[in-house]
């Protein structure tokens, strides 16, 4: 077996298709469909995305547990993060028609749900209180730990640290701190 042949085994579904689309795209002799690397523009957009989850992670109204973009749905209408839905973008979002938009979203959206599957949720415990709380491993944190929900916001209350220094110390609130869902501790969050 080549290793072309070999290639789609080793993608998950969603890399099938958009290995499939490509093919499609190709085989009616256009370029090939553009990458992050070589369009910058899916960098920007994912990573409005990622700002956008993270943002809805932070408010409580995405639980912090969501691991696949498949899961964003149940909570919010996922297709408008990246501002694939806003008004200004036209017919196709500027693209030279609906398969290249179509598949510039799929690319998008396959990259936010790596995103959310390369750190699951996780138990960690609180490098203040010590209480055990469900959030994901920050870097500039000791494997295990970081900051609870109840820590986190008796910190941003009081005003100890920055929203910058908050940042570079814990992480993103909703993400790497994730917030119970019947939890009634919502404060106000430095913007992502």
């Amino acid at each position: 077996m080549t290793k072309q042949e070999q290639l789609p085994n080793r993608l998950d579904a969603k890399g099938r298709y958009l290995l499939a689309r490509s093919a499609a795209i190709l085989a009616k002799g256009h370029t090939a469909p553009p990458d992050r690397e070589t369009y910058p523009l899916l960098g920007e957009v994912v990573d409005r995305m990622k700002r956008e989850v993270l943002a809805d992670m932070a408010s409580g109204r995405v639980p912090g547990t969501v691991r696949t973009f498949s899961e964003l749905h149940d909570h919010v209408d996922a297709n408008e993060y990246g501002g694939f839905c806003d008004e200004n973008n036209g017919p196709f979002g500027g693209f030279i028609n609906a398969e290249w938009f179509m598949w510039f979203t799929d690319a998008a959206q396959y990259e936010v749900d790596k995103w959310l599957k390369a750190v699951p949720p996780r138990g960690l415990y609180c490098t203040c209180c010590g209480e055990r709380f469900e959030g994901r491993h920050w870097w500039n944190q000791d494997f295990g730990h970081g900051l609870c929900p109840a820590c986190w916001v008796r910190i941003t209350e009081k005003g100890t640290y920055t929203p910058d220094e908050m940042l570079r110390n814990y992480g993103h609130y909703g993400y790497h701190c994730i917030l119970p869902r019947d939890s009634e501790v919502l404060a106000e969050q430095p913007t992502l």
